[in-house]
């Protein structure tokens, strides 16, 4: 009987937080199954996105892994040594897309309950001298 409220308590939650219709609009904007906007990685979602805008502009690229990753050592490799420092003629970057989006929402306190949609509030909120960021989306 616990388990059932526990199970019930934890759906009633994710109903009043508005959650499955997140998960709603991520799986529909990404090209992802609902379980997948839930469940599997940012990286899935980004990836998903880049192959559709690819694909719309004629462009098509493989974002599948090469499976003859061949093992073992070769005769007469030169491994240099690494040179300290940042090299700046050819910069690697690394994409962590797993903690780029916290990290965001915490350094700009985003969440959706701070979200500022009534133009008259924005008024306010700028008369006020209140700190806040106006996005604008072009589409």
């Amino acid at each position: 009987n616990y388990c059932i409220i526990d199970a019930l308590r934890c759906q009633e939650l994710l109903v009043k937080l508005s959650q499955i219709n997140n998960y709603r609009e991520v799986a529909s904007i990404a090209h992802v199954s609902l379980f997948d906007s839930h469940y599997r990685t940012n990286r899935m979602k980004v990836r998903n996105l880049l192959d559709a805008y690819a694909f719309k502009r004629n462009m098509v690229f493989s974002s599948r892994v090469c499976e003859n990753i061949e093992k073992g050592k070769y005769p007469g490799a030169y491994v240099f040594p690494p040179e300290k420092g940042i090299i700046m003629r050819r910069p690697v970057t690394g994409l962590d897309f797993a903690s780029l989006y916290p990290s965001l929402i915490m350094a700009y306190n985003l969440s959706l309950d701070k979200v500022i949609l009534i133009h008259e509030e924005a008024d306010i909120a700028e008369k006020t001298e209140t700190f806040y960021i106006r996005l604008s989306f072009i589409q």
